[in-house]
């Protein structure tokens, strides 16, 4: 295991830069900065997410030139920085166009976290007025009203830490247009995009709009949010993520290296990866036995996202 720093650019392979993710502030009053990765393709320089906030690049800019930037997803702590890039110059999904604005975002996503797992009725709402003085006037109100304080709280900070991200999606370059090539990787055929030694594959697991990447040089795993071990997140459909992580697992040689979405850290190796991946699915099951509701929410978030 080799750490990340979320204030430099690590070198973790050929051609191949990571900047570590940046925690979120409490109260939801910074965004959460995820890893960040810039690779050296044949096909010019790339820069994988860019994160919610511009200035973060700009304190710690990548180690080499972009010529192109390729999104994982259009989650705004991911793209929500995308303010000054050459729309002409990013390739990104337009299958979830919804995500790309933080009111839809939130409710989602951090309404439907915040309910079930801290601001609702499991976190004492004490503990949620000491992080929230806002909602004080709520204290004794009925459920139906302290929820209705919660998402306006929420939707308030979201708009705050993320602003409106609204990319121009019909300058930006759609990856749903480009046609999937049969790739392989060790003996295994996949379906997907080469961006010069970059593979790019869509997964669907984390958000509708999901796509992972393998650094074919380097043998770099870029799982994104894939690696999510929360199954509060209104957006995963936990099948399609628990498969790819079970496929990526099978595919795990000793030179290996996996860069989760939010993760301080770079796992090596196929026996520590495996155990990486085997240990995410056991705290998925387990924390999804004592916070999930009976129905789903993540069906209904794609419910949404499709009508």
């Amino acid at each position: 295991m080799r750490r990340l720093h979320s204030d430099r650019w690590t070198h973790i392979a050929e051609g191949c830069w990571v900047l570590g993710p940046q925690d979120p502030g409490f109260g939801l009053k910074v965004p959460p900065s995820p890893t960040l990765v810039c690779i050296e393709s044949s096909q010019g320089n790339l820069l994988i997410d860019v994160g919610p906030n511009p200035e973060r690049l700009k304190s710690f800019p990548p180690p080499i030139p972009i010529d192109l930037v390729v999104c994982t997803h259009g989650h705004p702590d991911h793209v929500a920085g995308m303010n000054g890039w050459d729309f002409s110059k990013v390739w990104l999904s337009h299958a979830n166009s919804l995500a790309w604005q933080h009111k839809a975002y939130v409710l989602h996503h951090w309404d439907i976290y915040g309910k079930i797992c801290s601001l609702g009725e499991g976190l004492a709402r004490n503990e949620c007025i000491q992080a929230f003085p806002d909602l004080e006037p709520l204290r004794n109100a009925p459920f139906v009203e302290w929820s209705a304080g919660v998402e306006e709280l929420l939707l308030i900070h979201g708009g705050h830490v993320y602003g409106d991200c609204h990319p121009d999606l019909q300058h930006t370059q759609d990856l749903e247009t480009l046609p999937l090539k049969p790739l392989m990787i060790h003996g295994q055929q996949w379906d997907g995009l080469d961006f010069g030694g970059l593979y790019f594959f869509p997964t669907r697991g984390h958000a509708p709009d999901q796509w992972i990447g393998w650094w074919s040089k380097g043998d770099v795993w870029l799982l994104s949010d894939e690696t999510s071990a929360v199954p509060v997140w209104s957006d995963s459909q936990h099948k399609r993520t628990y498969d790819l992580q079970g496929r990526v697992s099978q595919l795990l040689q000793p030179s290996s290296l996996i860069v989760g979405g939010h993760q301080s850290y770079v796992i090596e190796g196929a026996q520590e990866g495996q155990r990486w991946l085997s240990r995410i699915q056991d705290l998925y099951d387990l924390t999804e036995s004592i916070v999930r509701r009976s129905k789903s929410v993540d069906d209904s978030y794609f419910k949404s996202i499709e009508e």
